[in-house]
């Protein structure tokens, strides 16, 4: 018998997996989409805009499918596919950049990654490269020419002990003689 403090969960649904129709239609439409959708152009691109592409994908996805999809699925399945793909293209070029030559032994892409990875900047997978060190290189020459500039400047002005000290120069001396004494 069930206790009154265990609560019956409804058991949650999950929606049926993504057939490979529904993601080549899918991929299909967002890389056409992309630019107004995630590129440069998506800053000029009114949300209205940007929710009217999603309906159309939504609706020809959902036109293959089985089960219906909303546009939230049909998003975070892009990003999935993205994240994966952008995983599998790191891996790639861990592979080939490794010493010792040999193989690439990580997987090739399938038609459907490439188009995917077809939307991911290289920057983001392989890092800045160059451009990273040479930043710290500006970084690091901007302040060797600041130092030749104090050195071409002259030497320093000399100081003029002549003037008084200031209070901060003053000692108590009775301080000092009683730490003298003790």
């Amino acid at each position: 018998m069930a206790s009154s403090s265990e609560k019956e969960q409804p058991e949650r649904k999950r929606k049926i997996k993504f057939s490979t129709m529904e993601l080549q239609v899918l991929v299909e439409e967002v890389v056409k989409e992309h630019q107004k959708l995630f590129g440069k152009l998506s800053l000029t691109v009114a949300e209205s805009a940007k929710r009217k592409i999603w309906l159309d994908i939504q609706a020809k996805v959902n036109a293959v499918g089985v089960t219906p999809r909303d546009i939230d699925d049909l998003k975070k399945r892009w990003y999935d596919l993205r994240s994966l793909t952008k995983k599998q293209i790191a891996e790639q070029h861990k592979q080939a950049n490794k010493t010792g030559g040999g193989k690439n032994r990580a997987p090739p892409l399938t038609d459907q990654e490439e188009l995917v990875g077809s939307t991911i900047e290289p920057e983001s997978v392989s890092g800045l490269g160059d451009a990273d060190s040479s930043a710290r290189a500006a970084t690091k020459q901007g302040e060797t020419s600041r130092r030749r500039t104090r050195e071409t400047e002259g030497p320093a002005p000399e100081r003029d002990d002549s003037q008084e000290p200031g209070p901060s120069a003053e000692i108590d001396t009775e301080d000092t003689d009683l730490e003298r004494l003790g």
